[in-house]
């Protein structure tokens, strides 16, 4: 079934929201990534570049708002129990007749998340409500949905474009929208544990050897 006729079966019947869940880079990287959507726009003449924030998607829902604390306690779980990973992104690159892209230069820390997710978004495909595919291919979007002259035109101009950022993803936000809206609004906000809490049990091991040895 496709989003609009998905909407339009439970329109007066269920009041359904569509949920974003995704993490945001660093103060500093963000506000170069805004940058180069501007200058795509600047040199692709396509506005939609700027539409959104910058951010990587792990997967997106639509379901009532009364199951909203079931999942956020779900997704609590999940990231109360990880920990925070660094994120780089290295190249740019083309999503097929559709998008540019940034993308990550180890995937591995989301594709970790997405399998600890995946029972999530069984739960929430089980209750009968859509939810997209987990992230198999992190990015951030720099522009989409473009026509085919503007992407073969980006495509090559992007080819030999370089792009490199790193920072640590501490958190991810679970966005809401409700129907109608034009926004996503902040519904809740999932930290990790902090990364140097992933070395202390190696760190106290060492120094308890290290002690016994001075004994």
């Amino acid at each position: 079934m496709g989003i609009n006729n998905f909407l339009t079966s439970r329109q007066g019947v269920e009041d359904i929201c569509e949920y974003l869940f995704v993490g945001h880079p660093d103060a500093k990287t963000s506000k170069e990534i805004i940058q180069e959507k501007e200058y795509f726009i600047k040199t692709q003449e396509d506005p939609l570049a700027i539409v959104s924030y910058p951010h990587l998607t792990f997967f997106k829902f639509y379901c009532p708002g009364g199951m909203e604390g079931v999942i956020s306690r779900m997704l609590q779980h999940v990231t109360s129990n990880a920990f925070s990973f660094e994120v780089t992104l290295d190249r740019f690159t083309a999503f097929p007749k559709h998008a540019i892209v940034l993308t990550v230069e180890d995937p591995s820390p989301f594709l970790e998340l997405a399998r600890r997710f995946q029972p999530i978004a069984d739960y929430i495909s089980n209750s009968g409500y859509l939810c997209s595919r987990l992230v198999t291919c992190p990015h951030v979007t720099i522009a989409r949905n473009l026509s085919l002259q503007t992407y073969k035109n980006a495509t090559r101009a992007y080819a030999e474009r370089n792009y490199y950022a790193s920072f640590v993803m501490e958190e991810l936000v679970l966005l809401r929208r409700q129907q109608g809206q034009d926004k996503y609004e902040n519904a809740q906000i999932f930290r990790f544990k902090p990364m140097e809490m992933q070395y202390e049990p190696v760190t106290k091991t060492r120094s308890a050897v290290q002690k016994s040895l001075f004994q």
